[in-house]
């Protein structure tokens, strides 16, 4: 018996119901029962794992830590989205989560690892592989024994039924119109089908039907690779890259300078301003709640605009390893990003420790926290030459799931 076809006939049979429980647990089954919720979606990220599973050990590849890591996060992630002040944040966290956890278990990673190219993994994972699935599904149907018997019988199967379910709904409606009484039964039962929501089922049903090719054919692609395309993939993408590496270091330092320097002119003429919520101090025309919104979002901005500028930089420089005056840029440029995410900090916990908690501010610590984060990691990087975008990815997942847990606890006082 060829354990591989079993397991992977088990995968294809679990996979709809897989489905399933993803259009009835997304949308919030529970409504309003918080653990209730947080246990639904664990459910189905478990089952989620369990078919990925049984997908990868059908193409004998091996259970590896970093796979085990994204398996725990997607779980996390999962049972704290409806503790999380935004649920919507967090399905697409766990959407995330998910694709990535199917691409790194199946070994599909465009570098092997988690690197520079996360965003191409992803983009890779969420389009290009489910196609690559699903014109591999009449392949893997057919490795399966009877297939044209199966599929044939299959087929048949369900036009018979819907012929004979036609026909039953006819021939009920004609026997309640001929006795009261039967009305009265058919009556009774209908609002009993009512109460179960068939239709909602059914709904669901035809929905989880695009899903359920969707993920098992991601699955099957990732686990049915044998990674040489997404190799070559990732090689390909380097080669680009470093083809754009071919500005001089002169040009790309003085235009990072210009931004050092209009940053210096800015604490010049508005640091008192900025950081008066150090000392608690607020402008005497303003209500605390203005002045912590006051230029909150410009200042996150500009914090994104200084990471794009480092990247950008580091992208287009003909060789700034060595070169030391792009290191004094990229960490003077992240220092005074730094500053800009202590004066936002500073304002928010003013708010914070006058108005109290919303999830909006719960979202706005986080997300400063975060960005001061990535900027130490930018400075990092510009030391000592080496990507530490995993870092970060798992800095972010980690810490979103610690803000969700807080978010919930907070929330109840």
């Amino acid at each position: 018996m060829d354990n591989s076809k079993t397991l992977r006939r088990a995968g294809i049979l679990l996979a709809y119901p897989m489905a399933y429980l993803y259009i009835r647990l997304i949308i919030n089954f529970y409504h309003g029962d918080l653990i209730a919720n947080a246990f639904a979606l664990a459910v189905f990220s478990a089952v989620f794992i369990l078919v990925n599973e049984i997908m990868r050990i059908s193409h004998g590849k091996k259970l590896t830590k970093p796979a085990a890591f994204w398996y725990l996060t997607l779980v996390m992630t999962s049972a704290s989205a409806p503790f999380g002040p935004s649920y919507a944040l967090s399905l697409l966290a766990m959407h995330l989560c998910a694709v990535y956890c199917v691409l790194v278990s199946g070994d599909t990673l465009l570098e092997g690892r988690t690197g520079g190219l996360i965003p191409a993994d992803l983009f890779y994972g969420f389009f290009i592989k489910p196609i690559e699935g699903i014109s591999r599904l009449p392949d893997e149907i057919g490795s399966m024994k009877g297939r044209k018997k199966s599929v044939g019988t299959l087929i048949l199967s369900v036009a018979f039924a819907g012929i004979m379910f036609v026909l039953l709904i006819v021939s009920l409606l004609l026997l309640s119109s001929l006795d009261d009484s039967f009305n009265d039964l058919i009556v009774l039962i209908s609002g009993f089908i009512e109460d179960l929501e068939i239709g909602d089922v059914i709904g669901r049903m035809i929905w989880a039907v695009p899903v359920f090719f969707y993920l098992y054919s991601l699955m099957l692609a990732s686990s049915g690779s044998d990674s040489t395309r997404e190799r070559s993939a990732g090689r390909t993408i380097r080669r680009i890259l470093e083809k754009l590496r071919n500005v001089p270091s002169i040009f790309v330092n003085i235009c990072a300078s210009v931004f050092v320097c209009i940053y210096v002119l800015f604490f010049a003429f508005r640091g008192a301003y900025y950081f008066g919520a150090f000392a608690g101090s607020v402008p005497e025309d303003m209500l605390v709640s203005e002045y912590a919104r006051s230029g909150f979002f410009e200042l996150v901005w500009i914090m994104i605009i200084n990471m794009v500028v480092c990247l950008v930089s580091g992208m287009f420089e003909r060789d700034d390893r060595g070169n030391l005056f792009s290191k004094i840029t990229s960490t003077v440029i992240m220092s005074e990003s730094l500053i800009f995410a202590a004066s936002s900090l500073s304002k928010l916990i003013l708010y914070y420790s006058i108005y109290g908690y919303t999830d909006k501010r719960m979202l706005a610590i986080w997300g400063t926290l975060v960005l001061a984060a990535v900027s130490v990691l930018e400075i990092r990087v510009a030391w000592r030459g080496r990507d530490h975008f995993r870092e970060g990815v798992i800095i972010t997942a980690v810490s979103y799931f610690i803000m969700c847990v807080a978010a919930g606890i907070l929330r109840q006082f």
